[in-house]
């Protein structure tokens, strides 16, 4: 199922879903609309991204597959990002999709960062310029031996953040609930 409830096709040899045509061209219309308010009101707009998995696995500890169409959702974001044109070839398969965008016109837009969790470990990486963010889960297993022991029925037994952006510094604030650290991130 997709955010909205929809049932959407899977990859038979995955686990998880991957990024979807229909995903992909709703993040392209989103940023496509921010282009048409003008340049103007874009200055003031801070772009922020969620999704389970890393939007590209490349660096990431504890990834444990490929995401089908990464490429062409990470030209997406990193084109808005730098305000340059993207273009990705169609591809095949029930994931098949082409994608393109331009966003030259309007100059580089503004991304505070893409936040996941699917490796359940904190770890912040860079990749062109857009911070990726992973927290670690909320429950008390302890997948990787450098995350924080988790002891249940203490303040440990659970770990979450409270995310918030500080555009004029540009800076996130991760206030960190039961196990683990706050973290401050910069973003560009």
């Amino acid at each position: 199922m997709n955010h909205a409830g929809e049932q959407t096709p899977r990859n038979p040899g995955k686990p998880f879903p991957d990024y979807l045509a229909a995903e992909t061209e709703r993040v392209l219309n989103r940023c496509r609309t921010v282009q048409s308010e003008g340049t103007a009101s874009f200055v003031f707009i801070t772009a922020v991204l969620f999704s389970h998995v890393s939007v590209g696995q490349e660096g990431v500890f504890g990834a444990d597959h490929p995401v089908e169409n990464e490429g062409a959702m990470w030209g997406i974001i990193a084109a808005y990002r730098h305000g340059r044109a993207f273009r990705a070839e169609a591809t095949d398969g029930p994931f098949g999709q082409a994608a393109s965008a331009d966003f030259a016109a309007r100059g580089p837009g503004r991304i505070a960062g893409c936040f996941f969790g699917h490796v359940h470990f904190d770890q912040t990486l860079e990749k062109d310029g857009i911070p990726l963010v992973s927290t670690l889960n909320a429950t008390t297993n302890r997948d990787f031996e450098g995350a924080p022991e988790r002891i249940a029925g203490s303040r440990t037994e659970t770990a979450f953040d409270v995310v918030t952006i500080d555009p004029r510094r540009r800076t996130i604030h991760l206030t960190r609930f039961g196990a683990g650290e706050d973290r401050i991130v910069r973003y560009g």
